[in-house]
């Protein structure tokens, strides 16, 4: 099952003080891990070996079919014992749909706060939770230091199955490609968009258009459609609970209620529509303010993406050099790409 790919740089960029000594040094013992590839695939299973084997392929796509950012990401392969590289949390008012945001160098504000020892991201996590807030903490299989850092290959990003992986790959080097600081929502739609139609490029000149692999990238592509319209239809009665006369406590019964009746609509109909695996653990989730405010910064308004790329010809390459040379230069990008497919 895929994760939210999320937040995935957070982890390494950090607030001064104890904080930034802590994760600088768990990132530099992931990276004092690091093997080249070449030594490490001969030991793996044949599965294992075929999934590295295709990562360079989908990396030189990426740069050269797609026109995202040269790298040397993912020459490395970094082992690890658990099924996360990173821990996430994530927090929100209770009466609010409104990000609790930690702010970083060069990346700015963002609503996540990632650490590599689980122990670290449950302390804060219950430190959001005393303060009154909802949270969320997930573990994350694999994250973008946005060119910073050569990235490895982390043992936990094999655990993909391979329309995922090449999602993935091409997701994360879309962050290193295009980011702009103190703007999650849009950098992880941006990144959501060009790794599923790139995803479904590559797969359908690697496997051919009527493989699995390619009915397996337009399934997510459908879900993603799905999902987002889910998400938006609860975000608006929320705000519209949240905003209203009631008293603060009614609104925090009430929101229960919310919560129920669109776990309910989920399952009732939603999930009949989907093609894919990836929501259809949403009805069993966690879900409160923060999970969906997570939700909604990789799946909201994902059809701006699309109408753009329409408007470019539906062609990637010159999608990706639009929002690099017009939008991300907008002294108001958001308001630029919303004029912009009207």
């Amino acid at each position: 099952m895929k994760v939210l790919r999320p937040l995935l740089f957070a982890a390494t960029l950090s607030l001064q003080g104890c904080y930034v000594l802590q994760q600088g040094a768990g990132q530099m013992q992931l990276l004092s891990r690091r093997e080249p590839v070449a030594k490490v695939a001969p030991k793996l299973a044949p599965e294992l070996q075929a999934k590295l084997a295709l990562i360079p392929r989908v990396k030189q796509y990426a740069e050269e079919t797609i026109g995202l950012r040269h790298t040397t990401n993912y020459e490395q392969y970094v082992a690890l014992d658990r099924d996360a590289v990173t821990y996430v949390v994530s927090a929100a008012p209770p009466d609010k749909l409104e990000a609790y945001t930690w702010w970083f160098p060069i990346i700015g504000a963002v609503p996540y706060k990632g650490f590599f020892d689980r122990a670290d991201a449950v302390k804060e996590q219950d430190a959001m939770k005393a303060q009154g807030y909802d949270t969320i903490l997930r573990g994350v299989p694999a994250f973008s230091t946005l060119g910073w850092l050569p990235d490895p290959i982390y043992s936990p990003f094999l655990g993909y199955d391979v329309p995922t992986l090449v999602n993935v790959v091409i997701h994360e080097t879309t962050h290193a490609t295009l980011f702009l600081a103190g703007q999650a929502s849009f950098n992880e739609g941006f990144a959501t968009f060009v790794g599923n139609e790139g995803a479904l490029g590559f797969l359908q000149q690697a496997y051919g258009a009527g493989s699995p692999e390619v009915a397996a990238a337009r399934a997510e592509i459908a879900d993603n459609g799905i999902f987002t319209e889910f998400i938006q239809a609860v975000s608006r009665r929320l705000d519209t609970l949240y905003n209203g006369p009631a008293t603060r406590e009614q609104k925090l019964i009430d929101r229960e209620r919310v919560f129920a009746e669109a776990r309910d609509q989920f399952a009732r109909d939603f999930v009949p529509r989907l093609r894919g695996h990836q929501f259809r653990h949403f009805p069993q989730s966690a879900f409160n303010n923060a999970s969906l405010i997570s939700y909604r910064t990789y799946y909201n308004r994902l059809d701006r993406f699309e109408k753009a790329f329409e408007k470019q010809g539906r062609d990637l390459k010159a999608t990706v050099i639009f929002f690099k040379d017009q939008v991300a230069k907008a002294s108001d990008p958001e308001k630029f790409l919303d004029d912009y497919v009207k």
